[in-house]
């Protein structure tokens, strides 16, 4: 994405992840210049993340599930 200019990670083990993301977007007249800190967490098949600190954002919490496909792929 351009509107990422730079990823801090400060901190990673082989299950978990805590990063801070910049972004600089800009659309339809409207700016913001802002960051975000979310902890990715891995366990199974499963990625959560859930928001740990912005100055914009108040909320920032999901999930992906990762299944294998009828190919198995």
């Amino acid at each position: 994405m351009k509107e990422l200019k730079r990823v801090e990670v400060h901190s990673k083990t082989d299950d978990a992840a805590d990063v801070t993301f910049h972004i600089d977007l800009s659309f339809g007249g409207f700016a913001l210049k802002s960051h975000y800190r979310v902890r990715y967490t891995i366990a199974d098949r499963s990625i959560t993340w859930a928001l740990v600190e912005s100055p914009t954002i108040t909320k920032n919490r999901g999930s992906w599930t990762l299944e294998e496909t009828d190919d198995g792929e």
